[in-house]
């Protein structure tokens, strides 16, 4: 006949290797020391094998039950993920997303409807700021799950979608040899900005920022009424309204970049595998939903 592992026994035997001993590890799955002494003698015929050593600090895992360890962690994990996905619709509590500022209007438009039709017993909270705040109330707590843009150097979370960011002008923005080019900054702390910066600190060009705002879409706007030049991403693109250089133009060369802007989901430890499917899931046709209503450039 086929043996098959107790998962009941396997929680108790995680909880004895975390603890390291029994006494803890009795209180952490609500039963006695002796009950867990029990069980332990229980898995350890079932195994076949010796899984625990004591020691003068309580207990330790033999080469078996290091393997066990593993192994026991995978199938709780996935007991847990199945029960889930059966009662998705059951998923309770509150959450705090965090959704940079700039993404704001369209996901709230978008994603929120997604998210209640899938988790419609969890209460949603929004937070809207810059990525990189949005990281930093993620380390402090006050955030369980948000979207944020990839930095270089730092590989956080899990990568959602990328947009090209382009230099982009108004049609009707005329720039002459010798002329400042005007351009659009964004105030605040920002990987737009850095890129931006960069360029223009590398560039053999006069240049005078005439429009600064801590929004986005306000550069944007300054954009598309034929203010300034600016870097942004492509999905405040306005179809006709502005573009990228072109070949053709003056400072062609320098004002083009090869770059994608890079958004990832972060969370906090202890979210369930299963809720972060589903949100990733509903970001992500979010944006789709997002990509297929925006006009091509």
């Amino acid at each position: 006949m086929e043996t098959l592992l107790d998962l009941d026994l396997l929680k108790t035997f995680v909880a004895v290797a975390e603890t390291g001993e029994i006494k803890l590890a009795a209180k952490k799955v609500y039963r006695s020391s002796g009950a867990v002494s029990m069980q332990m003698k229980r898995l350890q015929e079932l195994a076949g094998c010796e899984l625990l050593v004591r020691t003068h600090r309580g207990v330790a895992l033999t080469d078996a039950g290091k393997v066990l360890l593993s192994r026991s962690q995978q199938m709780l994990a996935l007991n847990n993920s199945t029960l889930a996905a059966l009662s998705e619709k059951d998923i309770s509590g509150q959450l705090t997303f965090g959704i940079p500022t700039d993404y704001a209007a369209d996901f709230t438009r978008y994603f929120m409807p997604l998210l209640q039709a899938k988790m419609p017993n969890l209460a949603a909270k929004i937070v809207c700021d810059r990525s990189r705040h949005l990281r930093k109330k993620r380390q402090a707590g006050t955030v369980d799950i948000a979207i944020v843009s990839g930095e270089p150097g730092i590989k956080d979370g899990m990568p959602l979608w990328n947009e090209s960011i382009n230099w982009v002008k108004s049609p009707t923005l005329a720039l002459y040899p010798g002329q400042a080019v005007p351009i659009a900054l964004f105030d605040g702390d920002c990987l737009i900005r850095d890129l931006a910066l960069a360029t223009l600190e590398n560039a053999d060009i006069r240049y005078d920022i005439v429009f600064t705002s801590p929004v986005l879409d306000n550069i944007a706007e300054a954009v598309y009424n034929g203010l300034a030049v600016s870097l942004l991403p492509e999905s405040l693109s306005k179809s006709g309204q502005i573009q990228p250089f072109l070949p053709s133009e003056l400072h062609h060369d320098i004002f083009t970049l090869n770059e994608r802007l890079n958004l990832n989901l972060i969370y906090a430890q202890g979210q369930h595998e299963h809720t972060i499917e589903i949100v990733s899931a509903c970001f992500i046709q979010a944006h789709q939903q997002l990509q297929a209503k925006s006009p091509n450039p």
